[in-house]
C-alpha cells in the first residue's frame, strides 16, 4: 500500500517530494533504462520518478478528487499509484489494450483500483463517447497519455472536455518527448491556467476553467 501524505509532509514540501520519489522507485518501473527507478516489475510505472512525484505533490494540494479518468493506461502502474496515493473514490480508464504490458493491468494493477469502470477500445471510436456518457459522471481529474500524435491528443481532449467538472485538472504526459503532444499542449496552455510543466519526458498540468 502506498503511504499518503502526513501532517509533517504538509509542512515540508521538499520532504514530501522526496518521500513520493522514493515511493515511486519502490513501486517498480516498466523500464529502468528509459524511465529510471530501482528495479523492473511491481507496478511497472511508465514515468520518470521525479516527474511523477511532482505531479502527485501538485495533485495532493488540490485533493480530494471524487472521480478520475485516464486515457492510455498500458500496464496501469501510474493509474494504480495515483488512485492509491490520492485515495480517489471512482476511476474510469480508456485503453485500446494493445500495449505489450497490458496484461499487467489485467492480472495485477486493475484489481487494486477501487470502483473501476473500463472501456477497452480506441478512444477515438464512437463507443468511447458512449462509455463516458453512460457513466453519468463529471470528472475532476483527467490524465491523457494515449495516442501521442497531434490529431490523437487533440481528439482525446475534445472527447473528455464535455465530461469535465468545474475546475477540473487535466494532466498530459510526454509534452517534451513527443512532438504531437507538445503541439497540442502548446495550444491548450495559452487558453488555460498552467499548474505544472516538467522538463524530462514532460508532464503538463492545466486547470480547465481558468481560460485566458
Amino acid at each position: 500500500m502506498i503511504s499518503a501524505m502526513t501532517s509533517e509532509d504538509r509542512l515540508n514540501p521538499g520532504r514530501l517530494l522526496q518521500s513520493v520519489v522514493e515511493q515511486v522507485e519502490r513501486a517498480g518501473s516498466e523500464d529502468v533504462g528509459y524511465f529510471g527507478g530501482l528495479y523492473e516489475g511491481g507496478f511497472q510505472i511508465q514515468q520518470r520518478p521525479v516527474e511523477l512525484a511532482r505531479l502527485v505533490c501538485l495533485l495532493a494540494s488540490y485533493s480530494p478528487f471524487a472521480s478520475y479518468l485516464e486515457i492510455g493506461t498500458a500496464a496501469g502502474g501510474t493509474t494504480r499509484f495515483l488512485t492509491e496515493w490520492l485515495r480517489i473514490d471512482r476511476t474510469a480508464i480508456i485503453d485500446d489494450g494493445n500495449h505489450r504490458k497490458y496484461s499487467v493491468w489485467v492480472t495485477q494493477n486493475s484489481k487494486l483500483v477501487p470502483n473501476l469502470s473500463e472501456y477497452i477500445g480506441d478512444s477515438h471510436a464512437p463507443g468511447a463517447q458512449v462509455f463516458l456518457r453512460e457513466l453519468k459522471c463529471s470528472f475532476d481529474l483527467v490524465g491523457i497519455d494515449g495516442d501521442h500524435s497531434y490529431p490523437g491528443v487533440r481528439a482525446d481532449w475534445d472527447l473528455v472536455e464535455p465530461f469535465l467538472a468545474p475546475r477540473a485538472i487535466v494532466w498530459f504526459h510526454d509534452i517534451r518527448a513527443c512532438d504531437g503532444v507538445a503541439r497540442c499542449w502548446s495550444e491548450l496552455r495559452r487558453r488555460h491556467t498552467v499548474l505544472l510543466e516538467t522538463d524530462e519526458l514532460g508532464i503538463g498540468v492545466l486547470r480547465h476553467d481558468e481560460a485566458v
